[in-house]
């Protein structure tokens, strides 16, 4: 079975385009400096003390941007599942909603302010239409439970979201900038590490065994700007990482398990790619064909491609890399 995949679609250039020109990841906060800005947080008056503490735990653990944030509602939330769903589309009618359709009026003759406004709210990339699991810690799930609590929605605009970051940053007298895309920015360095334990087996929680699952979505089929309707992802094929002591569980699309392939990191970066920071364009520009070989033992065989350049892998059931080789250009 084959599964292909359609490169330059209107899907990964906007979310290309969205990317921002500098690079938030220079501006990572270490775990200590992550829990200095927390503990800072309860120092403002109330209640910016909780509302910082959410912005920052949301953003720079679970990598939420700041128009999510403000557009948060408690309806996302999967109480039973632990998992946040960011939807395609939140009617909203605010002050920021308003501007971002004025500016896309300008860019579009055809487009009327109301028709812009009916439109919002929407994530910034097709991709951030997501379902996030916030079962990581008990210190998150218990801060969105305190903020189901005291909300229904976030109560402030979006402007406020970067108050509270700075006020919180001022506070803990921490270096450098610190903004909400720069949390977001964080969140992705420490789930990078926590995903790539479990790709190599080892719980990042208790260093427990992981067992892993191949899925493969037997009809997969994306349109531009929309997720598959049968598995609701862009990814045709994911593996399922369980682990055996704590059940801590994540969902890894299989262009990720290749990162701990040296030779598909030279790749990538041959090609400037950031193998982590550019794991959705990876997934769309690049993985050009998934080719299911064999269901029993599994075996699955992807075709990644920049410009004539060639590298054909399989991988098993544990998503470990069995053949590599390059053909080049």
């Amino acid at each position: 079975m084959s599964h292909h995949n359609q490169p330059a679609t209107e899907w990964a250039n906007r979310h290309r385009r969205a990317l921002t020109t500098r690079h938030t990841h220079e501006d990572v906060l270490t775990d200590r400096q992550f829990e200095l800005l927390l503990e800072a947080c309860l120092t403002l008056p109330a209640p910016h003390d909780f509302e910082a503490r959410f912005i920052c735990l949301i953003a720079g653990r679970l990598g939420l941007r700041a128009g999510e944030i403000a557009h948060f509602q408690t309806a996302w939330v999967n109480w039973n599942r632990r998992t946040i769903r960011i939807p395609q589309h939140e009617p909203c009618r605010c002050g920021y909603c308003r501007r971002q359709a004025r500016q896309e009026t300008t860019h579009n003759d055809d487009l009327s302010i109301e028709d812009a406004v009916a439109s919002r709210w929407h994530p910034k990339t097709v991709a951030s239409a997501r379902l996030i699991p916030f079962d990581l810690s008990l210190r998150l799930e218990l801060c969105i439970e305190r903020f189901a609590n005291r909300y229904d929605a976030f109560p402030r605009s979006r402007s406020t979201i970067n108050r509270r970051v700075e006020a919180a940053a001022s506070a803990a007298n921490l270096p450098g900038r610190v903004y909400p895309h720069c949390l977001r920015a964080t969140a992705a360095s420490y789930l990078k590490h926590r995903i790539m334990s479990a790709v190599e087996g080892v719980c990042p929680d208790c260093t427990g065994t992981m067992s892993v699952t191949p899925q493969v979505c037997g009809d997969h089929h994306v349109e531009p700007g929309r997720r598959c309707e049968s598995c609701d992802t862009i990814f045709e094929v994911q593996f399922t990482i369980v682990c055996d002591v704590c059940q801590l569980m994540y969902g890894v699309p299989s262009n990720r398990c290749l990162l701990t392939e040296p030779r598909m990191l030279v790749f990538l970066e041959d090609h400037d790619y950031d193998p982590w920071y550019d794991w959705i364009l990876i997934e769309l520009e690049v993985v050009e064909r998934q080719t299911t070989l064999s269901e029993d033992p599994f075996e699955l065989e992807m075709v990644l491609e920049v410009d004539g350049d060639r590298l054909v892998v399989t991988l098993d059931e544990k998503g470990a890399v069995t053949t590599l080789h390059r053909v080049p250009r």
